[in-house]
């Protein structure tokens, strides 16, 4: 199961309310990531990718690493 899926899987689960606030919290953070990654390949000085994922994997990947450590319940 990839981590998309178990994201689906896990936000069903979840109220209506739960689930937009989700999803407009992963918009402004893979946004960030976005403008980030596109910044990191205008200024290669400045930040050194290692991969060659395209900036919109390289956001979404980040976004998605990020995002459910706010879910958390300890």
């Amino acid at each position: 199961m990839t981590d998309l899926q178990g994201m689906k899987a896990k936000e069903s689960g979840r109220s209506f309310g739960e689930r937009m606030q989700f999803r407009m919290l992963l918009s402004v953070v893979f946004l960030y990531f976005f403008v980030g990654a596109v910044m990191g390949r205008m200024f290669p000085g400045q930040s050194v990718q290692a991969s060659q994922a395209t900036c919109y994997e390289h956001a979404r990947q980040s976004a998605y690493s990020v995002v459910p450590y706010i879910y958390m319940r300890v």
